[in-house]
């Protein structure tokens, strides 16, 4: 049941030991987005006490789960991923619950519950499905007053066990588990007087898991893990005040785990650890007024932690936005006008910011407060160039699988290359190549125009009336040839494609003063035939290839003076006339795409004038258009694309407005409109934007070319993704003996049909090699094998296929088949191995008997790894296990 309630923000105005700075790097601001707008509150069992959060149902979803101290219950919300919840289910547990926790206890997969019951002097385990559903409570005594609760394999045997702060005494109670889901009888190891919370984790690196409390006596606890459910004596660690709640995390980014407390004195303190075990107080943040819980996120998106604390009495939330290191800007504080006596941090809709998830026991609900609900796209991430770009495109130069950007660099005479990097690791620096002398370049293409299987870059040079070819090779290199354009005036702009149907791609060239476009057919030996020169009536300014009327032959669309032209592909080297449509002012841009749904490709063109600057044409489907009314985009747009931004499958525009250094995003209603316009700070002088997937996210982000900036501005994609046909969680290939196994996992799925399985050798050219049915409405996990993979480095990709036809195609990824061994030397001295496994393989190193040795793993390359052993090895057979696969490492 959904409930609202009033949300206010107010002003403290507290100092620890920082400033008052409230807007983060990137330009958000965590005030604006936590709104009423966007608060939502959920039904639980009453009094809920404590919150926290888990994916129950294996589907990505972050789902919630309460103790409610008054209902003997607790209460499972299932999260749907776009921020809404199904129903909640009760469970009765025993009495007085009061915290909860979630792990796998009996080694099936799926996450199970544990509940503290404070009534009774019991914890309550819940066996889980998957599904979201669970088995009646099963009750285990403890010997006191268990208030807290967390889960962890104290004895290193792979199964987890329980650890349950006492209240009312100075003990902390251990149970071991057996795997099953039973556990053996409770004994208990001395901590601070009145533990309130608990919480473990890996204190000083030592793969033991360690104990910490926080206790009313004004200090926390830690006890350093042995492996073998034994600890080391405790030490105690004063804080500020009465500790209530402890959180375990990096807070200055050291690489070590330190320590965060929140008292009843209103404050939290600040523990710095030395990856030792031992903590240091640092610092306090004064929140105002006495405090429950503490979470940690990075609200803002700028890299930094950021702390929320729940006001038990004042009816709010503290949040510290973080600066760096220990520092953090005074408290803002939210009021909710209800008592929140536990906080939790998770993305419910998948927007790449965290939502902040209170438990409000005096109302029995959960409330949610969505973070940057208003965020689309990112801020702009920035990559420096050394000369000035003047156009950008967006290709796979190297076949990793993932896209890097081109530029032409204006009054230099050279492209700039930045490759892109796996993950969200952005762009490496630029890499320059000479492109001609003297012939400052205006835009470029890329294509394989000589049929090598690698992307060539082609740059149209106005002053010298030629263009470059960069040939591309086999080691990432490239080698210039330049060629006069007979009979240019002008050369502005140029494209590529299969003009004439030889499969080679040719160029063709907008020539703004002749007027006219000059297609030069590519001959397949490096050269080209004489220009064949088609007049235009307005000084065209770029061309676009696509073919508009269904004939299977790319057709052409210029962006002139004051109109948009179309010239028909004939087919044999002939073309119709080209057909003007009149515009209100200069086009500087066009982009080509079905607007408004009736499978016939529409034109969308940008002009230089104030408003309205967008002219839009309907094609019929046979390569005529009718004008429709236009839209205002920005000041002076100098580019334009279409593309689904948001995942509705309907095409939206992005315009980069050159004149106010804008981009500017709106969305399609999928019958020839836009609307809900968002304008993002870009560099200085966008003159050109392309689209990709440049963080691996399956979703579609931006990248712009600064003209007056030197720089490359990166807009990721953070739209909820719950309108998508398919949600695809992830996607991967791994080499499994001499065999590819494919596995992907939905969350999400509407209407879908079937995904075919596509192999590529190059990354550009793909075949279907397998056709696997799809759930259809709901999301599921799917593997397939390629039974017959090529040799070397191949590509994998998904095409999505729905009930009607359409298609939806993601992102390649990549894996290697050498024929040999996967892991090498073999044998070896036992110091390391090599294996072939990206760098977020499971790994894991044993005797033959099973016991676990522990291991350490560094990247060599993207499909390699060096696997240190954390001890020595005695001569022997050894287990390494890669993945899915197990091998034998002989040591000698």
């Amino acid at each position: 049941m959904l409930k609202s309630f009033t949300f206010k923000k107010q002003s403290l105005l507290l100092v620890a030991f920082c400033y008052f700075t409230f807007q983060s790097a990137h330009g958000q601001n965590f005030a604006k987005t936590l709104n009423p707008s966007f608060y939502k509150a959920y039904e639980t069992g009453a009094a809920p006490r404590h919150v926290t959060v888990a994916d129950l149902t294996h589907d990505g979803n972050a789902d919630i789960v309460t103790a409610n101290v008054a209902s003997q219950t607790v209460s499972v919300l299932v999260g749907k991923g776009n921020g809404d919840f199904a129903a909640p289910v009760h469970l009765s547990v025993g009495k007085n619950p009061s915290s909860v926790a979630v792990g796998d206890v009996n080694n099936d997969t799926h996450p199970d519950v544990a509940v503290t019951n404070s009534g009774d002097k019991t914890i309550s385990i819940l066996l889980g499905n998957g599904k979201g559903e669970f088995s009646s409570a099963r009750s285990l005594p403890v010997p006191a007053n268990a208030q807290s609760l967390a889960i962890a394999d104290f004895n290193a045997d792979g199964n987890l066990d329980l650890v349950a702060a006492n209240s009312l005494s100075a003990s902390v109670s251990i149970l071991l588990g057996d795997g099953q889901g039973s556990f053996a009888t409770a004994f208990t190891i001395t901590v601070g007087d009145s533990p309130q919370a608990v919480a473990v984790e890996d204190l000083n690196g030592d793969a033991k898991p360690d104990i910490v409390t926080a206790n009313l006596v004004g200090n926390v606890s830690v006890l350093l893990g042995l492996g073998n459910a034994a600890f080391s004596p405790v030490m105690n660690y004063a804080v500020t005040g009465p500790a209530v709640a402890v959180k375990i995390t990096d807070i200055n980014q050291d690489g070590n785990l330190d320590l965060l407390s929140a008292d009843l004195s209103g404050r939290v303190s600040i523990l710095l650890g030395d990856g030792k075990g031992s903590f240091s107080l640092v610092g306090q943040l004064q929140a105002g007024g006495e405090l429950s819980s503490v979470a940690v996120g990075d609200l803002n998106k700028d890299g930094l932690p950021d702390i929320v604390a729940t006001l038990r009495v004042a009816n709010g939330l503290a949040v510290f936005k973080g600066k760096g290191n220990t520092e953090f800007a005074a408290a803002e504080v939210y009021q909710l006008d209800i008592n929140p006596s536990s906080v939790a941090l998770a993305d419910f809709n998948k927007d790449g910011y965290p939502d902040v998830v209170t438990a409000l026991e005096e109302v029995s609900s959960v409330g949610i407060q969505y973070g940057n609900r208003e965020a689309k796209f990112g801020s702009a991430t920035v990559f420096n160039l050394p000369n000035t770009p003047s156009y950008l495109t967006a290709n796979d130069y190297n076949k990793d699988g993932v896209p890097d950007l081109v530029t032409a660099n204006r009054f230099a005479s050279t492209v700039s290359l930045l490759t892109g990097q796996a993950g969200a690791l952005g762009f490496l620096q630029a890499q320059t190549y000479q492109a001609g002398y003297s012939t400052d370049p205006k835009a470029l293409t890329s294509a394989d125009l000589n049929g090598d299987g690698h992307l060539d870059i082609i740059t149209i040079n106005p002053i010298r009336k030629s263009l470059t070819v960069l040939w591309g090779d086999s080691k990432g290199f490239f080698t210039e040839t330049t060629y006069a354009i007979a009979g240019a005036s002008n050369p502005f702009f140029i494209a590529s494609g299969d003009l004439d149907g030889d499969q080679r791609p040719d160029l063709v060239i907008a020539d703004v003063t002749s007027p006219a476009v000059f297609i030069l057919r590519n001959t397949g030996n490096q050269t080209f035939a004489s220009p064949t020169k088609i007049t235009i009536p307005n000084a065209p300014k770029e061309v676009k290839v696509e073919d508009l009327n269904g004939d299977n032959l790319p057709d052409l669309v210029t962006a002139d003076a004051s109109s948009i032209s179309v010239l028909l592909n004939q087919g044999g080297g002939q073309w119709a006339s080209p057909v003007s449509y009149p515009t209100s002012g200069s086009v500087w841009s066009v982009a080509i795409g079905d607007i408004n749904g009736d499978q016939s490709k529409d034109i969308v063109g940008v002009m230089n004038i104030d408003s309205p600057n967008t002219a839009i044409l309907l094609g019929d489907g046979q390569g005529g258009f009718i004008p429709q009314s236009s839209i205002h985009m920005g000041y002076d747009p100098r580019s334009v694309v279409l593309s689904d931004f948001n995942g509705d499958r309907k095409l939206d525009i992005a315009v980069a407005s050159y004149t106010d250094n804008k981009l500017l995003v709106g969305l399609g209603n999928g019958y020839g409109g836009f609307s809900e316009v968002t304008t993002y700070t870009a560099g200085y002088g966008p003159v050109s934007l392309v689209t990709g997937d440049f963080n691996g996210d399956f979703k579609t982000d931006i990248a712009l070319a600064n003209l007056d900036g030197k720089a490359v501005s990166v807009f990721y994609n953070y739209f909820p993704e719950s309108s998508l046909p398919v949600r695809l969680l992830s996607f991967t290939a791994t080499r499994q003996l001499e065999t590819v196994r494919l596995e992907w996992t939905t969350a999400a799925e509407k209407d879908a049909a079937h995904f075919l399985v596509e192999r590529s050798k190059d990354s550009r050219t793909f075949e279907a090699i397998a056709l696997v049915k799809a759930a259809g409405n709901h999301g599921r996990a799917y593997v397939s094998y390629d039974q017959a993979p090529l040799k070397g480095l191949s590509y994998y990709r998904l095409t999505q296929v729905d009930e009607d036809g359409r298609k939806n195609t993601y992102r390649p990824v990549s894996v290697r088949m050498s024929g040999t061994d996967l892991i090498y030397p073999n044998p070896s001295n036992g110091h390391f191995v090599e294996v072939e496994a990206s760098v977020d393989a499971d790994i894991q190193l044993a005797t033959l008997q099973g016991q676990n040795l522990g291991c350490r793993k560094e990247s060599i390359n993207d499909q390699s790894l060096r696997i240190y052993p954390k001890q020595s090895l005695k001569p022997g057979v050894y287990l390494l296990r890669v993945g899915e696969v197990t091998h034998k490492w002989i040591v000698q």
